[in-house]
């Protein structure tokens, strides 16, 4: 296999790797999104604040949980995705290699 074959089997790699690395980044900052979202509100009805205000702010919670839930669907998908181009690109180097 010619090398600049095989630099470009590694660089694409390295960017699945680095895709990867993002997803579960982004993923984090959702969870922690929306438990930090969880929190205040726990805090804001500890505090005393009025009912109806908090009853708002728990539908509106569980609006956005709902976006992160799809958006983290999507983010698995993606995951998948990349997971199988990882799977390509690796038997592509081995037949590169072979050949």
């Amino acid at each position: 296999m010619a090398a600049d074959t095989k630099e470009s089997y590694q660089k694409q790699l390295r960017l699945l790797g680095k895709a990867e690395e993002d997803i579960r980044n982004l993923n984090r900052e959702l969870t922690a999104a929306l438990k930090n979202y969880k929190n205040i509100l726990r805090i804001a009805a500890d505090s005393g604040f009025m009912q109806e205000y908090i009853d708002t702010l728990n539908v509106k919670y569980e609006e956005f949980a709902l976006i992160v839930s799809e958006a983290k669907k999507r983010l698995g998908l993606h995951e998948r995705h990349i997971s199988r181009m990882r799977e390509e690109i690796i038997r592509l180097r081995g037949a590169a290699k072979s050949s």
